[in-house]
C-alpha cells in the first residue's frame, strides 16, 4: 500500500476535506494507473503519467484534490538492469 501512495501521491486528508496529490516522478517510474484505492470508503482512481501529471477521479463529494510539484526521484549512480 505504501509503494502505491509514493508511486500515485494520493494523501488524503478526509477530515480537512482535501487530498493532496504529490507524485514521485521520472522516466523509472513510468506512468501508473491505480483502480479502486478507498479514500473515504469511496473507490477512487488514480493516474499519473510519465512526467508525474497526476489525476484522480471518484473522490467523494465533500473532498477536493489539491495537486502538487511532482516529487522528482534523485539519480542512481548506477544504471538500474534491463
Amino acid at each position: 500500500m505504501l509503494l502505491l501512495q509514493a508511486a500515485t501521491g494520493l494523501y488524503p486528508d478526509v477530515p480537512g476535506g482535501t487530498v493532496r496529490l504529490a507524485p514521485l516522478a521520472g522516466a523509472e517510474l513510468g506512468a501508473v494507473g491505480v483502480d479502486g484505492l478507498r479514500v473515504a470508503n469511496s473507490p477512487v482512481h488514480v493516474t499519473v503519467d510519465r512526467t508525474g501529471e497526476a489525476t484522480v477521479t471518484g473522490l467523494p463529494t465533500p473532498l477536493t484534490p489539491t495537486p502538487a510539484v511532482p516529487t522528482q526521484r534523485r539519480p542512481t549512480t548506477q544504471p538500474l538492469p534491463h
